[in-house]
C-alpha cells in the first residue's frame, strides 16, 4: 500500500483493525461487537458490507475538526454505518432532529429502526452515572433480538465495568478515572460527582493540543476545591501546555502545575483526605498512564491468560 495506493500508507488503526479481523477469523467468533474508530463513512471498520446489526448512541461534538462542527454533519457521517439487510438501534438519549435522521436514513435504505429509552425497571449497575442507564437499555434490546435471556442481560450488566469511564479505582480516598475530553462527557461527569457524598475534590487534568480547555473544564472545575494540571506522554496526540490549560480553567486562584502526571497523583494523594475524592479527568492517555499505578499491563494480560 505505501508503495502502490493512491492513499498512502495504511495508519495505525487500519492495520490494528486488519490485525482484530485476523484475530476474530482464528479464535471462530460467533459475533464480533466492532465498535467504529472515527465518524464511521471513511472508517477502517466500516468495510464490513452487511453487519447483522448496526448501533449509534448518543451523538456528541466530538473530533470536529474531522467530521464536521454541528451535530447533524457527525451524525450523517455516522449514519453511513446503516447499511441494508442490517437492523438499527439507537437511543432517545439524541436529540429530535439526530433521531429524525437516522430515522430518514433507515427508510431509505430500507432497514428496520429501533429507538430505545430509560428502562422500566432500572438496571443494578457498577457503572456510575444515569446515563449509563440509556447505554444498558440500549445494550439490552439488542441482546433481546439476539435471543438472550432477560436474566442474563441483568446479571451481566450488573457486573460489567469500563476501564476510564468514571472508574473508581482507589478509596480513602476516592480516585475515579474518566477519559472524558469534550463539553459533553464531562457534563456526566460533572452530574455523576454532584451526587457523590463526599468532602472535598481533587482535580487532576490535561487535555490534548485541539481542544478547548475553557469549554471542557468549565463546570467541573466549578466542583473542584484543588485542581492540578499535569502532561500526558504520549506519541499519537500532543498534549496541552500545562500552564496554558491553568490559565485558561481556574479562576479561584492559582493551579497547581506537574509536568509529570505520577508527580501530580502524589501530590493530590498527600492532599487528600479519607472522605475526599480525586478525579482524574481530560484525556484518556492521562487516565490510562496513571492507571497503571494500580492495574499494570503485565498484571492485565497475566489475569486474561489465566
Amino acid at each position: 500500500m505505501y508503495r502502490r495506493s493512491p492513499y498512502g500508507r495504511p495508519s495505525y488503526f487500519e492495520i490494528l483493525t486488519a490485525v482484530a479481523f485476523i484475530y476474530f477469523k482464528r479464535k471462530h467468533c460467533n459475533y464480533v461487537v466492532l465498535e467504529v474508530g472515527l465518524g464511521g463513512r471513511y472508517d477502517a471498520t466500516n468495510v464490513i458490507s452487511a453487519p447483522l446489526i448496526t448501533v449509534i448512541n448518543r451523538i456528541g461534538l466530538d473530533h470536529t475538526e474531522v467530521l464536521g462542527n454541528t451535530l447533524t454533519k457527525i451524525a450523517k457521517e455516522k449514519a453511513a454505518i446503516i447499511k441494508r439487510n442490517t437492523v438499527f438501534f439507537t437511543s432517545r438519549n439524541n436529540p429530535r432532529h439526530i433521531i429524525k435522521l437516522f430515522e430518514r436514513t433507515c427508510a431509505q435504505r430500507n432497514v428496520p429502526y429501533n429507538i430505545t429509552g430509560t428502562p422500566t425497571r432500572p438496571y443494578r449497575m457498577v457503572l456510575l452515572g444515569k446515563h449509563q442507564q440509556f447505554n444498558a437499555e440500549l445494550s439490552a434490546a439488542v441482546l433481546k433480538y439476539l435471543g438472550v435471556d432477560d436474566k442474563i442481560i441483568r446479571r451481566s450488566l450488573a457486573s460489567t465495568t469500563v476501564p476510564c469511564r468514571m472508574e473508581i479505582i482507589h478509596k480513602n480516598p476516592t480516585v475515579i478515572l474518566d477519559g472524558a475530553h469534550n463539553v459533553s462527557k464531562m457534563q456526566s461527569v460533572v452530574d455523576v460527582v454532584r451526587n457523590l457524598t463526599h468532602r472535598r475534590v481533587y482535580l487532576i487534568i490535561a487535555l490534548t493540543k485541539k481542544r478547548n480547555p475553557a469549554e471542557v473544564f468549565r463546570n467541573i472545575t466549578r466542583l473542584a476545591d484543588h485542581v492540578i494540571v499535569t502532561y500526558f506522554q504520549s506519541s499519537e496526540q500532543r498534549c496541552a501546555a500545562p500552564l496554558d490549560v491553568a490559565k485558561k480553567v481556574w479562576t479561584k486562584r492559582r493551579a497547581e502545575i506537574f509536568l509529570d502526571a505520577a508527580q501530580a497523583l502524589d501530590r493530590a494523594l498527600a492532599l487528600a483526605g479519607p472522605k475526599d475524592i480525586i478525579i482524574v479527568t481530560g484525556s484518556f492517555y492521562l487516565a490510562g498512564e496513571l492507571r497503571k499505578r494500580w492495574r499494570s499491563e503485565t498484571k492485565i494480560l497475566t489475569e486474561r491468560i489465566s
